[in-house]
């Protein structure tokens, strides 16, 4: 293979601490379930998770509810394989935590619920 050919489309890189355009509209319904009083508070890129040497992850939300917390990733329209091991890897580390894989295939369809643990 030639060294300077990329063998695939690499994806777009998040920039920490700042939301992508899914990220932003699904903080709009954290939002609103803030003022609706079903949610306390949420964050964005709260904690990191370290699942073994060199292999974090970094949840998109922490969402604090009354009785519990949960931990929410959000992807777009493709989920790579090894962002959904990340997820069930972490899920079983820390049982603590309610976790949720949701997608939003395009920016006109809706949240869907892939995985939740």
């Amino acid at each position: 293979m030639n060294r300077y050919r990329r063998p695939y489309r690499t994806a777009q890189q998040h920039k920490t601490g700042q939301m992508n355009k899914t990220e932003k509209r699904f903080s709009l319904l954290l939002d609103a379930a803030i003022q609706a009083e079903e949610i306390e508070r949420y964050e964005f890129e709260r904690i990191k998770f370290r699942l073994a040497k060199n292999t974090y992850l970094t949840p998109d939300f922490y969402v604090v509810y009354p009785n519990h917390i949960e931990i929410i990733e959000i992807k777009g329209g493709f989920i790579r394989e090894d962002a959904i091991i990340k997820f069930k890897v972490a899920a079983e580390m820390f049982p603590e935590y309610k976790w949720k894989l949701i997608q939003q295939k395009n920016k006109n369809s809706p949240f869907n619920l892939i995985l939740e643990i």
